[in-house]
């Protein structure tokens, strides 16, 4: 379905969705964005208030609407949205669902844990946000190889925050005993 490419996006809107696991704290930041002839619209998460990784990666909602399609209106388990995705973290699904949530598209089903129902008119939706006037966003490129590996990517432009263990070289401390056995200019050495 999906691929990782360089393709210049236009960016339509910026949202954050809560979650919607009743253990899930905070939320997801999300942008909706469009290809430069404004008839392709896709999502990708750039966000996360908690812990946990995800496929920072542009996701066509044509590939969505797909995966969504085959369930009609039953309710279908959010992990079958990871189909949407190339990147295969656990978290994409979820995070992808309260996006969705978020905009109206799906709802968690009443009778079943861990199910949504489609909901709304998705190609009326789909008009109205092609139709927000926007700015062009970044070029959105394919993850570092070291994010790859296990699809944790920060998003573009931005630093990853210090509680995902960003750590600036020049101001890293060693921690521990072990650097002061070796001499490495810890206090205890003196």
């Amino acid at each position: 379905m999906n691929t990782l490419t360089q393709t210049p996006y236009v960016r339509l809107r910026r949202e954050h969705a809560m979650k919607l696991g009743a253990r899930a704290i905070g939320g997801v930041t999300y942008e909706l964005l469009a290809n430069d002839a404004r008839d392709r619209l896709f999502i990708t998460i750039v966000g996360n208030d908690g812990a946990g990784c995800w496929s920072r990666e542009v996701v066509p909602l044509s590939d969505v609407e797909e995966v969504v399609a085959l369930t009609g209106r039953d309710p279908f388990p959010t992990r079958r949205l990871a189909g949407a995705f190339v990147g295969r973290s656990v978290n994409n699904p979820g995070f992808l669902a309260a996006a969705l949530a978020r905009e109206g598209l799906v709802q968690p089903a009443p009778s079943v844990k861990h199910h949504l129902i489609a909901v709304g008119d998705w190609a009326e939706w789909r008009r109205a946000v092609l139709a927000i006037p926007a700015m062009p966003a970044e070029v959105v490129e394919a993850p570092p190889e070291e994010c790859r590996a296990n699809d944790a990517v920060a998003p573009v432009g931005e630093a990853a925050p210090a509680e995902l263990g960003a750590v600036d070289a020049e101001v890293a401390v060693p921690k521990g005993r072990r650097s002061a056995k070796r001499g490495d200019g810890d206090a205890r050495d003196s």
